[in-house]
């Protein structure tokens, strides 16, 4: 019975690529930065963030990763890993390009964000979304986080949704965090 030439070149490719292998960044200890490892990592790999505080707006880009504190499970370590949104003008952590349930953020306090415009006024108000959080058009898992000391306003003037988090338009999962 002759064989498939397809058959044939589908396990010739399989034996040459072989199982995808998925790595861990430390952050600082590889790189200085969060955001950093994330544009570094690719889809199913961890960035671990040792305690510390971070200035800097995280965005997953797109990418299916595991971004997560040292220690999950300990209160003590997530209120020590802290992400504190860069200049205070847009959301701390965005998840916006379609990442799926293996997106996943946990351990940390999430903190400093202003939101994302979500639209201007006429007169030039603008309408702010997700302080801490903004999630659009995405499903990941957000577990075991404080998202606290959010705002939706950057001038003081501006309205909006969600200082905390503001979720649309995807089924994320948000578990075992404190939002205040």
């Amino acid at each position: 019975m002759p064989r498939s030439p397809l058959l044939l070149v589908g396990v010739l490719l399989a034996s040459l690529v072989g199982p995808s292998r998925s790595r861990t960044i430390e952050v600082p200890d590889d790189v200085a930065q969060i955001q950093r490892a994330i544009d570094l990592a690719a889809d199913g790999d961890t960035v671990l963030v040792h305690p510390g505080t971070y200035f800097e707006n995280l965005d997953f880009l797109g990418k299916d990763l595991l971004v997560t504190g040292e220690d999950p499970g300990d209160s003590t370590a997530i209120g020590g890993t802290i992400v504190s949104g860069k200049n205070g003008d847009r959301s701390t952590v965005t998840l916006k390009r379609g990442e799926t349930r293996a997106a996943i953020l946990q351990g940390f306090s999430i903190t400093g964000g202003k939101g994302t415009v979500v639209s201007t006024g006429p007169f030039g108000g603008e309408s702010r979304a997700g302080g801490g959080i903004y999630i659009v058009a995405a499903s990941p898992e957000i577990r075991d986080c404080v998202v606290r000391n959010n705002h939706i306003a950057a001038d003081g003037q501006a309205q909006g949704f969600g200082a905390g988090i503001h979720a649309t338009i995807g089924l994320p999962v948000i578990s075992r965090c404190l939002i205040r």
